[in-house]
């Protein structure tokens, strides 16, 4: 009985923590702007530099794999901090329907 009660209690603690983890506000918006290229872009993440630097950089997303990270002129900013992720996305793609004059604004993969 006593093994049971301790193979729940790992398991209720295992479910508060994915739940935690995915429903919690921790996801940040980000922008890199390639000025090289006149491309924007928008992203989201509980980590935004560390996914810039090991991710985007290392032309692992589809949408910017063809940016030229050591030698393209670009600029990064965390946007927003503190959103769950549902509404971290939808801050993301409102982003991308605002024109900006002389750039093109990519479209992210997601809702």
């Amino acid at each position: 009985m006593a093994q049971r009660n301790s193979l729940l209690e790992m398991i209720k603690i295992s479910a508060a923590k994915i739940i935690k983890e995915n429903a919690s506000p921790i996801w940040s918006v980000y922008v890199i702007v390639n000025i090289s290229r006149k491309e924007i872009y928008y992203g989201i993440s509980k980590d935004p530099v560390r996914r810039i630097i090991e991710s985007h950089a290392a032309h692992k997303t589809k949408t910017i794999a063809h940016w030229a990270f050591e030698s393209d002129e670009h600029e990064e900013e965390v946007l927003h901090e503190g959103f769950d992720k549902y509404k971290a996305s939808k801050v993301a793609h409102l982003y991308e329907k605002i024109p900006v004059k002389g750039y093109n604004v990519l479209q992210t993969a997601g809702n």
